[in-house]
């Protein structure tokens, strides 16, 4: 007999997703809350359905077949959709399951997550977030990312608000660097630098600030992020640019002094941005509502 929607339990579709993407059947049984028989018993049928072992085990563990590959990454695309369709419906945050995936900045994994995780442990004890860098603007369009947040407006595209922004500053190493005051436009350009460039990011808020300013860089190294920045000055002559907000952390982390930069550089924002389909998503508003609290116009601005 050959397999319609009709015949089909849709129920399996939640647990194949959980199964392809733990590739083990007791982590997935554990992120469902079910038992590990019960999801056994799912992907016997599973692999009945689709003709295929779907998962193999190996020495290392259990790997993913071809066909469920092809099937995870479907499965990627219209979970979202599923949960947003229901999610319009119901959610309960105390009992949801549900996993958010937010695309971050260091800047906003400095300001956001601190914050974030507790109020979700507490309000959403099975619910949980996964922060990861991503070509953000096709992965919200396919569904793929829930919230994305940016360092300046995002594509009109989106819904977004700015939820934080910080004057910047500078550190350099403090054995070495004999400066104290603030510094120039001039004397900034003149040190070598160390620039703080996330994985799937091009360009920064400061990029197109420096560029206004025509000022080019001399880029002696890229760091994935603000510690690992201040971690090369201190070994080094060079300087880095950062939130200053998060200064006082890294000159206890790290052998470097903050110093003041030029007036020019201005301020960092941060913006949280999602696509407009996901507005009335009560899960995906109970996500905003922690991030942006009392905030209901998409134009407003929290600093």
């Amino acid at each position: 007999m050959k397999n319609t929607l009709h015949s089909f339990d849709l129920n399996l579709l939640v647990i194949m997703h959980a199964l392809l993407e733990k590739k083990h059947v007791t982590r997935a049984a554990e992120r469902l809350g079910v038992s590990q028989p019960s999801v056994s018993k799912a992907l016997d049928k599973l692999r009945c359905v689709f003709s295929d072992k779907l998962l193999i085990r190996e020495k290392k563990g259990y790997v993913l077949t071809p066909t469920a590959h092809r099937l995870l990454a479907v499965m990627d695309e219209i979970m979202p959709l599923l949960n947003s369709i229901i999610g319009n419906v119901t959610f309960a945050p105390e009992t949801s399951n549900r996993i958010f995936k937010i695309s971050i900045t260091d800047f906003g994994l400095f300001v956001i997550i601190p914050k974030l995780m507790p109020k979700i442990i507490n309000l959403g004890p099975k619910i949980s977030l996964t922060p990861f860098n991503s070509d953000v603007l096709s992965d919200i369009n396919a569904f793929k990312i829930d919230l994305a947040l940016f360092e300046y407006p995002p594509s009109l595209e989106l819904n977004s608000y700015m939820i934080a922004k910080s004057q910047y500053k500078c550190l350099v190493n403090s054995k070495t660097c004999p400066h104290i005051g603030k510094l120039s436009l001039d004397e900034y350009a003149k040190y070598n630098h160390v620039k703080v460039l996330s994985p799937g990011m091009h360009k920064t808020s400061l990029d197109l600030t420096l560029e206004h300013f025509a000022i080019n860089r001399i880029i002696k190294a890229y760091a994935p992020s603000f510690y690992a920045a201040a971690l090369i000055v201190s070994f080094s002559n060079c300087i880095t640019t950062i939130p200053e907000i998060l200064a006082e952390t890294l000159v206890k982390l790290a052998n470097v002094k903050a110093i003041d930069p030029p007036d020019e550089l201005g301020h960092l924002s941060l913006y949280a941005g999602w696509h407009h389909y996901m507005d009335n998503d009560n899960g995906h508003k109970w996500l905003r509502s922690l991030i942006i609290p009392g905030s209901e116009d998409p134009n407003d601005e929290l600093v």
